[in-house]
């Protein structure tokens, strides 16, 4: 794996992994409130950001595994939380 370290390094609740390959198609303006959200909602321990390898992610999903993932969208300021 590319990113392996000790968990007893870590001393924040929160990292950021940046990956060179990864293309953003907008801007984050709402990271201090979804990191607000993340603290209340335990079910919630990974975000990924929308880039152009999950543009259309419900639908690739649906038509590879036929698995309807969109009912568990999760809206949220604007967006949505999709189950990986």
């Amino acid at each position: 794996s590319a990113f392996n370290m000790q968990p007893s390094v870590i001393s924040t609740p929160y990292i950021l992994i940046g990956q060179h390959d990864n293309f953003f198609v907008r801007d984050v303006a709402y990271l201090a409130s979804l990191l607000c959200y993340m603290e209340d909602e335990s079910w919630l321990q990974c975000v990924h950001f929308p880039s152009t390898a999950t543009l259309n992610y419900v639908t690739k999903v649906k038509r590879r595994y036929q698995l309807d993932i969109g009912k568990f969208c999760v809206g949220y300021n604007g967006g949505s939380f999709i189950p990986l």
